[in-house]
């Protein structure tokens, strides 16, 4: 389900991604292909005026240290994290269970101590899906496949059977296999 209301700030929000995997502390350092979630709060926003604002961003806090939460609290939520190289394009959602609606994508990460590698110093920004909803509705409307008809031919279809990384790996290994066996 899409956001589209202008109410993210301050809101606990889930993070989804297949990128790197660490701590706060070592910050991401492990590759792994597994889809992943964790959670922290839509700090602040890069802009101007909080309903034309494109940009959310949320940080990482550390407990040790307060210097490194650049926005929030620095006592992290229990399942608080960032996203990681590798996660751009995933999804932020914010709500609870089959009512959580994509607030923003995944856009980067900024390392303040010089290493873009999510640990405690990071911040990581999403673009703000809500600055986009007069967009997508038009869009919507203009292209009746785009509303989830199931048609494997439209996008939703099509996104509903492409496969997942780990999907893509098994068969790149595969087909290498056999172009090395024929070779023989």
């Amino acid at each position: 389900m899409r956001y589209t209301g202008l109410e993210e700030f301050g809101a606990v929000g889930t993070m989804i991604g297949y990128g790197l995997t660490g701590t706060g502390r070592t910050g991401a350092t492990t590759l792994d292909g597994r889809k992943r979630g964790t959670q922290n709060v839509v700090d602040t926003y890069s802009g101007t005026a909080a309903d034309t604002v494109r940009i959310l961003l949320v940080d990482s806090g550390n407990p040790a240290n307060r210097r490194d939460s650049l926005y929030g609290l620095a006592a992290p939520l229990d399942l608080e994290g960032l996203i990681a190289p590798g996660d751009s394009g995933g999804g932020l959602f914010i709500g609870d269970g089959a009512e959580a609606g994509l607030v923003g994508v995944a856009s980067y990460i900024r390392g303040f101590d010089g290493r873009n590698d999510s640990d405690y110093s990071d911040t990581a920004a999403f673009t703000r899906i809500s600055a986009f909803n007069s967009w997508i509705d038009e869009t919507i409307q203009s292209h009746p496949g785009l509303t989830g008809t199931g048609d494997p031919l439209s996008p939703d279809g099509a996104a509903a059977n492409t496969p997942e990384p780990a999907s893509l790996t098994l068969l790149a290994f595969g087909l290498g296999a056999l172009a090395a066996r024929r070779r023989r």
